[in-house]
């Protein structure tokens, strides 16, 4: 049985929070052996901020960054401190959002070896979603490549196979969840480690088509 929802926010505050739009990438295999997840989502226009959130992850998540992304005019991600604790079989992370739109990354799970993989990935809504945009790349050399469900479309781009899912009217209550499945000859990485630093906060070597996703 899985946790009840998380509880977010105050109850005086005047709008309940709602995100409009939110695009995930899940990215296995990429530059290092474990799964790499993106979020980013835009919250509705007159919630009032700043608004702590609650977002659920995997127990063994390393978090990479927890930003709000401001406009001035280019586009910069102000990292936040965030507190993490144990949320049943999950971990519960929690951070001040100052805008609107905010930014999450963070590895989960670990992989080793040549063979067959069976992953899993759950998606945690911490508000209510309008549309969610889902993108899993298949992993360099990976072959009998299968996710359930299916996804809605396919593409090849930059050496890469993308996968798209598009789900509207996502509540709290139930995860949105992928399975992926595959087989690989070696357990090197897709593209190179990431550089740590600041360069990691603007999606350093993630493909162009992934960010230009999550950017919608």
């Amino acid at each position: 049985r899985h946790p009840g929802p998380l509880h977010h926010g105050s109850p005086a505050a005047e709008t309940t929070p709602s995100l409009t739009s939110m695009a995930v990438s899940v990215m296995p295999e990429y530059d290092q052996p474990r799964v790499l997840v993106s979020y980013r989502g835009e919250l509705n226009a007159d919630v009032a901020l700043p608004l702590e959130v609650q977002l659920r992850m995997p127990a063994d998540a390393e978090i990479a960054q927890v930003c709000s992304i401001i406009y001035r005019p280019d586009e910069e991600h102000l990292c936040q401190t965030y507190e993490a604790e144990p949320d049943g079989q999950y971990m519960a992370v929690r951070w001040e959002a100052v805008t609107p739109i905010m930014y999450v990354e963070y590895y989960y799970g670990s992989i080793s070896g040549a063979g067959q993989r069976s992953l899993d990935f759950n998606f945690w809504a911490p508000y209510p979603v309008q549309n969610l945009d889902l993108f899993v790349l298949e992993p360099s050399e990976a072959t009998d490549f299968t996710l359930t469900p299916e996804p809605a479309d396919t593409v090849d781009e930059q050496g890469f196979r993308h996968h798209s899912y598009v789900f509207t009217d996502i509540s709290v209550d139930e995860p949105v969840s992928i399975e992926m499945a595959y087989a690989r000859q070696t357990d090197q990485p897709s593209a190179p480690p990431r550089d740590t630093g600041a360069a990691a906060a603007d999606g350093s070597a993630i493909p162009q088509s992934i960010i230009i996703s999550l950017g919608v």
